[in-house]
């Protein structure tokens, strides 16, 4: 009796056991029911489907919530193949992108080459300018050499042809004096004549000297009132030079002159400083030295056939001096015209 009585406590206090665990495996099943559903509800929330009928088996619930989620699989493969497009389209725009980027580096590569080149050019048209400049002034002054050479020439060729009038005139002189000197030779040889008597030579009357006080034709009296006499000499008459044009007038005795061109102002000044070498003087430094009109040459062997012939003895030589040059005085600081107030 006792063995049942253990036996029967024994079975409900298993059955109490059994029912225990039956009650926590349902309770647990229920709650993890709840949790599933809350766990669809967030699923079903997040996947953007509608909340559905509370009182709906979860199968169903379930399927919706699978099907949204197939769905948005679906968004996130298009999604993702859009991404994948727009990566390639960015990869291919990266692309276009530096090779736009490359073209952009060439052109200003090329743009620099080009400012060089510019630059160069522009170097090289300075230099040009520059050279023709340069080759203008040149020009210009090869052109004003010319015009001074043709100036240069053209005064050569005026003394040219005033040295060959000159040299015309000396021989057309020496020409006239040789055929005088044939005409007095001629006159002065006896031709006697058949049946006459022989004449006594022919004796040349004495010239009388010329008196100082006397104005020559040649000299104006204002020239010859302000002459002074500088020494004598068995030659030379009278003396007066011209600065400006550097022209000596000589008279001689027998009244000849003599114009000498170029006879610089100092030569004149030591000629007329040494009145006792008044004669030496003139035949070593100014006589054919210097041209003269006509040629001295001519002038003097004539002269010294007139004195061997008359016998003149010497003469007072007057000097007319050149005027005084004209010191022209410095132009005066003009006042100052400010008055102060």
């Amino acid at each position: 009796m006792k063995i049942l009585n253990i036996v029967a406590w024994v079975l409900v206090v298993v059955l109490g056991v059994a029912a225990g665990t039956a009650g926590f495996l349902v309770k647990k099943q229920s709650d993890r029911a709840n949790g599933l559903q809350d766990a669809l509800a967030q699923v079903a929330t997040a996947v953007g489907v509608e909340e559905a009928d509370a009182a709906a088996p979860l199968a169903n619930k379930l399927e919706i919530v699978q099907a949204a989620i197939e769905h948005a699989q679906q968004e996130l493969a298009a999604t993702k193949a859009g991404l994948s497009a727009a990566q390639t389209e960015a990869t291919e725009a990266k692309a276009q992108v530096a090779t736009l980027t490359q073209a952009a580096q060439e052109q200003s590569a090329k743009l620099d080459s080009l400012a060089q080149e510019v630059a160069a050019k522009d170097e090289a048209m300075a230099a040009a300018q520059a050279a023709a400049a340069k080759a203008q002034e040149d020009a210009d002054a090869a052109l004003a050499q010319a015009g001074k050479e043709k100036a240069a020439l053209e005064k050569d060729l005026a003394r040219a042809q005033k040295k060959l009038a000159e040299e015309k005139a000396r021989l057309e002189a020496e020409l006239a004096a040789v055929q005088s000197n044939e005409e007095s030779d001629l006159e002065t040889v006896d031709f006697p004549l058949a049946g006459a008597e022989e004449l006594p030579p022919v004796v040349a009357a004495p010239v009388a000297q010329p008196a100082d006080e006397a104005c020559p034709e040649d000299v104006s009296p204002a020239e010859f009132a302000a002459s002074r006499i500088l020494g004598q000499s068995p030659m030379l008459s009278l003396l007066r030079y011209n600065p400006e044009d550097q022209t000596l007038y000589v008279k001689l005795l027998d009244g000849q002159t003599l114009t000498y061109q170029d006879v610089p102002e100092g030569v004149y000044a030591a000629f007329v400083a040494d009145p006792d070498k008044l004669d030496m003087n003139f035949r070593f430094k100014i006589q054919g030295i210097y041209k003269s009109l006509p040629p001295d040459s001519v002038v003097i062997r004539k002269y010294w056939k007139w004195q061997r012939k008359h016998r003149y003895p010497q003469g007072d030589v007057r000097v007319i001096d050149p005027p005084e040059k004209k010191v022209t005085p410095a132009p005066a600081e003009e006042a100052d015209a400010t008055v102060a107030d």
